[in-house]
């Protein structure tokens, strides 16, 4: 990540590679344990990297996916305000589930997490919902 960012290939403001190591934990590890074994701390100069780095492009590549996807969405949207049928959706789903984390409001609307927050702070600017409780215990809930 610090060499993304470093050299301005920054998207996490767009997609995380945590979610998709996350998805693709059983493959992470195995990845790992191909190249280190269990040499954690004397690994040989000349070790292949292959198979790690072919897991990384594809993370990388993975994940520029989803920000090019979330860049092309928004741009629909001005960088102020959701537009009305994304806001009226949102309301209709805290009616329909009374209480969500930002995680599952994530999950329902396919947003990455990074997003949903956006999302969830434009909401609560505008007074259609507020937070409640804090840390892991978070939740957002339509004003009354």
């Amino acid at each position: 990540m610090l060499l993304l960012n470093k050299n301005n290939f920054s998207f996490v403001q767009l997609a995380a590679i945590e979610k998709f190591i996350e998805k693709n934990r059983a493959t992470y590890y195995e990845s790992l344990h191909h190249h280190q074994g269990n040499l954690y701390y004397n690994i040989p100069k000349n070790l292949d990297l292959t198979y790690w780095l072919e897991f990384w492009l594809e993370c990388l590549l993975e994940t520029a996916h989803e920000a090019q996807q979330k860049v092309s969405t928004t741009e629909q949207l001005s960088n102020e305000e959701l537009s009305t049928t994304r806001l009226e959706a949102a309301v209709k789903l805290f009616q329909k589930h009374k209480k969500l984390k930002a995680s599952e409001y994530a999950e329902i609307c396919n947003l990455g997490r990074t997003q949903a927050v956006e999302d969830l702070g434009y909401l609560i600017h505008k007074k259609i919902i507020k937070k409640v409780g804090g840390g892991r215990s978070t939740v957002y809930v339509l004003n009354s």
